[in-house]
């Protein structure tokens, strides 16, 4: 057993790392099987259904992985139910409950335990709880159902919700959620490349094992300036010899390959290897090659530090070799333009040439801003602007799952990712913490604050970043609520009316009113029509007295109050529609406004400080009328052609004329070269303009020159998204005109925000709404107010009112791509679909709810940036202390979240810390890649570390032993780097796991007991019957170095007080203590022991606790002994040595990690310190203690002299697995005899002093 240790100072040391590899495959791979039965069961439960509804849990189950991490953290209770259920006690429960033999049985967190037999279920909690042991067993069993969410259960049907609670998902409310959860399940996140971090070394690894001093960094300089022997930079070296001219044809898609090659090329190994050797970093064991990946690293942080010098240093915020990425000058520029700037500026201001610029820059910019390298970018895409603040946080949420990632995402990627909304609160906390970034770098790109601000004081930036932000993305989501909010109608005013005359009437609405015939009681048979109240009471029919039920007693006998109090619908419909109406008119402005001022910077200097002319454009509605025998067009006719849902914008700007198209339905403006090209043909500009035409409404005229319009006519006429036809056939004219601006462009802003927020636009757009709007007051009004079907039957007009019926058609698919599942069709209807433009008409048409769905849904863009983005920073004032510690960067997840800057508390950062693994752990990527690769080498742990000369925080990092050093480890599991200094390695896994309630370990922890009186018992009798015996004698030899009478007297007199001590033991002595950073087991207070029991063994003792049982790992060795107590059992033996006979650690037994089998020990360097003592270097030994080997010389000359020349004698292990071994004779003899024969095969024929190849043998006490 890798037993527990102590020492007199109460200093516990960390114990050996543990193989973890089997687990962890298991784990990952059964993880990956039930997370795809989980998916598929969401799939089936959700099809049909609207994203407003909700499943039922209950009937949802899939089929529990064995291996898989719900397994592992179910089969503790699992297998703790079946010894419950298998013990007499229980028997005589289920005889009292007459409980079916064939029953299955489960406990759940609330502490009872239930029989199921055939659809029945009986609860057994009341005479269960009666049994003390029983009992017990009960409370923990329902604790470990605590820790796995809800249920400890034997079969193998696992609920859907359990697993997803589990696994920290919250449990989604509705369908909507349930969608979200399963993007989020599927979602193929990227890895990083192996090298996913050029920068790793300057700025620091994730767990901080490895950063360059700036003294190492001047050493990498300085070594590099005698490679180069002054040619130049580094980087021009290396392209010269291994690309050649191939350098020229670097881009930012084949910058990594290219890198690549450099880093690897066999020319500059010596090189890559004179830096690890400079720096004294790991270079490789004697006869093995040096990792490519230490040798590329090491190359790639010298050409960074050659190219620019100060890295590593503190630069400014969002400074790159001194060029500033979010300079306000680079508002709503592309990724393309400000990635050209900073090569110009590496080239000019860092001697960079022109054929190694575009590497230089893509190297910087991948370890410092990769959101610049991401593939596949559009050119709509541009710095500043909502879109790229999500995107930012996109890329941000990449990063965080896996450093380096995005260098091989696409754009698309990148969003389908940052669309999946947070799967549990802490993935909220982790999304808005990273939403607050991009949102200040969006205020420092439109001047809203300044870098000094920031830097001077962050969170105050960030709240007026985000405050100005949310002003602007107010304006969208008013103009949705007031777009989306339904106009009054006639109809919703005369219920009204009805509900407040008549409250107990409950058939208002229901059309069983008919007409009576004039001057008669019969009512008019003669096509007969069937009206409610409430339509009748819109058209002030209702009070004429002629309509009324056909069944007695009378309408109005029934409601005699009625017809005195009714009020004519039409005042109120009046009054509130203007009170409407005026909003709506301003939101339309509002979102033309934005449109606009969305318009890149050159375009909107040439729409404000150029002769602005609109134009409209229709079908041809000419006609041939006789006697004229020539096509002519009705004026009339010509205004209801005209599409409604688009204006051209033709601006006339320093001798030249740009075209615009302004889709006032899409919310969209665009230029079009070949619109102006034909406006400019055609001689349009000097066409009469509608607005000069005085003749009459139905005068006759030439009919319009049909043109082919380089522009999708149905776009103007029908709303149908721009873009999916590039020709088509009408009719362009002439709407008006503006005289030329007096602005220029000093004077027109640069940013769009800053555009929208000075309203430069304001009279294009008053023009537009004025001219050209979407509607006109007098039909929205009469679209509003409604027609009852009597009121078209009496109607004059054959032909009813149909002005926006065919605003549906536009927007079919639009809405059915804003709620499809392929994320390809949702984004594209986020640029087609108009945001808020003509709900109200959609509302009155009657596709109110899809309607609103769609502007809620396209306004989150902003609105959710805005909102995470606000909480982020909340979460980051709730964590702030600006007295906590040495700054700290957190990678990946934001730039300057750094305590000493930031000043974020050891709490948030432990939030954020939990947020990020959970992201990896849940998608499947934390581990996945690298971790197992590192967990199958048997000379990696983890531990902490603290950075020789700090103060401060200590680290947890992974790291590997090579000879007697530790090291860190790279992505790869190799070793690179110094050595690590202050590095104490502990049995944390790799994997972060359930832990089990300290219930279940007392459980054990007090079966153990009897057993490990029973074992002390058992080889107290082979030593006191049985010591002349072979076999007796040969186990004592292995493990003290000989078998005299001396020895065994010694050993007999330390069981008999063992045995005395252990008697009065129980878990009143004992403390459960949670120590999930430490690798001790359990400890034993040696004098606090020795006054309990100068005391008389006295349990009502202040000082009577003096076991330390630490919980996390004990339950996490029991789980890999498969729950075999017997194994506890031998640790309660090592802390009884430690107490009764006062060993101390010398050696440790080592649970073996190249078999990991339940059992296996590795006893050789016990059996060494039995064979030849004196000739062993503890520090060169893993299984070895060093502060006991201290404390043994210390003691020795006060010894006695057979301990003190056997020091085995004072070992707490070789006691433990001596009493183990020789209870194994007596409880299970074929294993005894083949675990002694491994040892007497090690022992006899060793060659040299002591034992080199591995003595395992195996102490499981299960069948």
């Amino acid at each position: 057993m890798n037993q527990p240790r102590t020492a007199a100072n109460y200093n516990l040391q960390p114990s050996s790392p543990q193989d973890i590899t089997p687990r962890l495959k298991q784990g990952i791979e059964g993880d990956k099987i039930e997370r795809g039965e989980i998916i598929a069961q969401l799939k089936k439960a959700i099809s049909g259904k609207e994203n407003n509804e909700q499943i039922d849990w209950e009937e949802l189950f899939i089929t529990v992985t064995e291996g898989s991490s719900f397994e592992q953290a179910l089969r503790p209770g699992a297998v703790m139910l079946q010894s419950m259920i298998d013990k007499p006690a229980f028997k005589e429960v289920l005889a009292y409950y007459a409980v079916h033999p064939d029953a299955s049985f489960y406990v759940v967190d609330a502490g009872h335990i239930i029989a199921s037999h055939n659809g029945r279920e009986i609860r057994l909690t009341a005479k269960t709880k009666l049994d003390p042991d029983l009992n017990d067993d009960l409370v923990a069993i329902a604790d470990i159902a605590a820790t796995i969410d809800r249920v400890v259960f034997f079969d193998n049907r696992l609920g859907v919700a359990q697993w997803i609670t589990f696994h920290e998902y919250e449990l989604p409310e509705d369908v909507k959620r349930i969608k979200n959860l399963i993007k989020h399940l599927e979602f193929d996140y990227h890895p990083s490349p192996a090298l996913g971090n050029y920068w790793e070394a300057i700025t620091g690894s994730e767990d901080k094992a490895l950063v360059l001093s700036a003294d190492d960094r001047q050493t990498i300089r300085t070594l590099t300036a005698q490679h180069i022997g002054g040619r130049g930079k580094l980087l021009v070296d290396l392209c010269s010899i291994v690309l050649g001219n191939r350098s020229k044809t670097a881009n930012r898609l084949n910058c990594r390959e290219l890198l690549h090659e450099l880093g690897v090329h066999p020319y500059f190994k010596s090189w890559s290897e004179s830096y690890l050797k400079a720096l004294d970093w790991y270079v490789s064991k004697s006869g093995e090659p040096v990792s490519e990946l230490n040798l590329e690293q090491v190359l790639m942080t010298a050409i960074i530090l050659d190219i620019y010098p100060d890295a590593g240093g503190d630069e400014r915020r969002n400074h790159i070799a001194g060029y500033n990425l979010y300079a306000p000058e680079n508002i709503e520029k592309s990724v393309p333009e400000v990635f050209t700037e900073l090569e110009r500026h590496l080239e000019s201001e860092h001697d960079i040439p022109s054929n190694t610029s575009t590497l230089a820059a893509y190297l910087l910019l991948a370890g410092r801003a990769p959101e610049f390298l991401v593939r596949d970018l559009p050119e709509s895409l541009r710095l500043g602007t909502p879109e790229w603040i999500t995107f930012c946080r996109g890329v941000a949420i990449a990063e965080a799952n896996a450093c380096g990632s995005v260098l091989s995402m696409t754009f698309a990627n990148v969003m389908q990712l940052e669309a999946i909304e947070p799967v549990n609160k802490e993935q909220e906390i982790l999304h808005s913490v990273l939403s607050v970034d991009p949102i200040i770098d969006w205020a420092l790109l439109n001047n809203v604050i300044t870098l000094e601000q920031v830097i001077i004081d962050y969170k105050g930036s960030g709240d007026r970043a985000i405050g100005a932000y949310q002003t602007f993305a107010d304006v969208y989501s008013q103009a949705v609520a007031t777009l989306s909010t339904p106009l009054p109608s006639r109809k919703a005013i005369s219920r009204e009316i009805l509900e407040q005359i008549v409250p107990d009437c409950d058939f208002i609405d229901e059309k069983i009113l008919f007409e009576k015939q004039r001057g008669w009681h019969e009512f008019n048979n003669f096509e007969p029509l069937a009206m409610s109240m409430v339509e009748l009471n819109m058209s002030n029919h209702l009070g004429t007295l002629n309509w009324d039920l056909k069944k007695s007693p009378s309408l109005y006998q029934r409601f005699p109050h009625l017809v005195p109090n009714l009020v004519s619908t039409e005042g109120i419909f009046k009054r509130r529609f203007d009170q409407a109406y005026a909003p709506l008119e301003k939101a339309m402005a509002s979102i033309v406004n934005l449109a606009l001022s969305a318009l890149p910077p050159a375009d909107r200097v040439r729409l404000l400080c150029g002769e602005v002319t609109f134009f409209t454009i229709r079908p041809s509605v000419a006609i041939i009328q006789p006697p004229d025998l020539f096509p002519q067009e009705k004026q009339k006719a010509k205004d209801e052609a005209t599409g409604r849902y688009g204006v051209v914008m033709c601006s006339k700007y320093e001798g030249r004329l740009y075209c615009y198209e302004l889709f006032t339905l899409h919310g969209e403006c665009r230029e079009n070269p070949q619109l102006a090209a034909l406006v400019q043909k055609e001689g349009l500009l000097a066409q009469p303009a509608r607005l000069d035409f005085t003749d009459h409404i139905n005068s006759l005229s030439k009919a319009e020159k049909i043109h082919n319009l380089p522009t999708d006519i149905e776009s103007y006429t029908h709303g149908v998204p721009p873009g999916n036809t590039r020709s088509s056939h009408g009719v362009i004219e002439k709407l008006g005109s503006l005289n030329a601006s007096v602005k220029t462009t000093r004077t027109i802003k640069p940013g769009y925000y800053e555009s929208y927020q000075s309203e430069e636009f304001s009279p294009l757009t008053n023009f537009i709404l004025k001219h050209r709007p979407l509607w006109t007051y007098d039909e929205l009004i009469e679209d509003a107010r409604g027609r009852t079907e009597l009121e078209q039957r009496h109607s004059k007009e054959e032909q009813q009112f149909e002005t926006f019926i065919n605003i549906i058609v536009p927007f079919k698919s639009c809405i059915e791509d804003f709620f499809s599942d392929d994320p390809d069709r949702n984004r594209g209807s986020t640029l087609s679909c108009t945001l808020e433009l003509a709900m109200t008409v959609l509302l009155v048409v009657g596709v109110a709810a899809k309607a609103v769905s769609v502007a809620a849904k396209a306004v989150s863009t902003a609105s959710k940036a805005r909102a995470l983005a606000k909480l982020g920073l909340g979460f980051l004032h709730s964590v702030f202390n600006p007295l906590d510690g040495t700054p700290e960067l957190i990678l990946g997840v934001g730039k300057y979240l750094k305590k000493g800057v930031l000043g974020i508390s050891r709490a948030g950062l432990n939030s954020l810390e939990s947020a990020t693994h959970q992201l990896r752990r849940l998608t499947g990527s934390a581990d996945a890649y690298d971790l197992i690769k590192a967990a199958q080498r048997t000379d990696i742990g983890q531990g902490t570390w603290r950075p020789l000369g700090s103060s401060g925080d200590s680290f947890v990092v992974s790291a590997v032993r090579m000879q007697d050093d530790w090291y860190a480890l790279n992505r790869l599991g190799q070793p690179w780097g110094k050595k690590l200094k202050n590095f104490d390695l502990s049995f944390k896994s790799y994997v972060r796991k359930k832990l089990l309630p300290d219930s279940f370990v007392s459980a054990y922890v007090k079966r153990s007991l009897p057993i490990a009186q029973t074992k002390i018992d058992t080889a107290l009798h082979q030593l006191v019957a049985n010591s002349a015996d072979f076999e007796v004698k040969a186990v004592i030899k292995y493990f003290f170095g000989n078998s005299s009478a001396q020895t065994v007297e010694h050993l007999t007199e330390a069981l008999r007080k063992m045995k005395k001590d252990l008697n009065h033991i129980s878990l009143k002595n004992i403390d459960i203590v949670k120590k999930p950073s430490d690798g001790a087991l359990a400890a034993m207070l040696p004098e606090t022991f020795a006054r309990w029991k100068a005391a008389n063994y006295s349990a009502d003792s202040v000082e009577s606790r003096f076991i330390k049982i630490y919980s996390d790992n004990m339950t996490d060795f029991f789980q890999k002994e498969r729950f075999d107590k017997g194994r506890i059992a031998d640790g309660v033996v090592h802390e009884m040595s430690h107490g009764s006979q006062r060993t101390i650690d010398l050696m440790y037994g080592n649970p073996d990690p190249a078999f990991g089998k339940a059992g296996d020990v590795d006893v050789t360097q016990l059996m060494n310190l039995a064979k030849h003592p004196e000739g062993l270097d503890p520090f060169t030994l893993r299984d070895a203690d060093h502060k006991g080997f201290r404390e043994f010389n210390q003691l020795k000359k006060d010894l006695p002299k057979i301990v003190a020349e056997a020091p085995a004698l004072l070992n707490a292990d070789s006691y433990a697995l001596a009493i183990g071994l020789l209870n194994q004779r007596s409880a299970n003899y074929p294993r005894f005899l083949e675990n002694l024969g491994r040892m007497r095969s090690k022992f006899d024929t060793a060659t040299g002093k002591h034992i080199t190849e591995a003595v395992i043998i195996n102490l499981s006490t299960l069948a």
